[in-house]
């Protein structure tokens, strides 16, 4: 597992995506884009072996930011007490 902190770009065709960082360069190949997925490919080579990786993103975590958000707009916001805080 990598956690590097770096700049992803774009490829002026919207075909890979690379992160530079200090340590590194990985260069991942788009194989979908669009506003509900984002399928990347990661080839690693390992001695004589190259592998690949599949890493798929969805839009799946902006429906819980959704329910929250109705839930929050459902709910009755509070700005004065009927009792004041006071110190034991």
């Amino acid at each position: 597992q990598k956690y590097y902190t770096g700049t992803w770009q774009l490829s002026a065709g919207q075909k890979e995506l690379t992160l530079k960082t200090a340590q590194s360069s990985d260069t991942y190949q788009i194989l979908q884009l669009d506003s509900n997925q984002m399928v990347l490919k990661l080839f690693v080579q390992q001695e004589e072996n190259i592998y690949y990786y599949l890493l798929t993103y969805t839009v799946a975590a902006k429906s819980g930011f959704g329910q929250q958000k109705e839930w929050l707009a459902n709910s009755t916001i509070y700005t004065q007490v009927d009792q004041q805080p006071q110190y034991p």
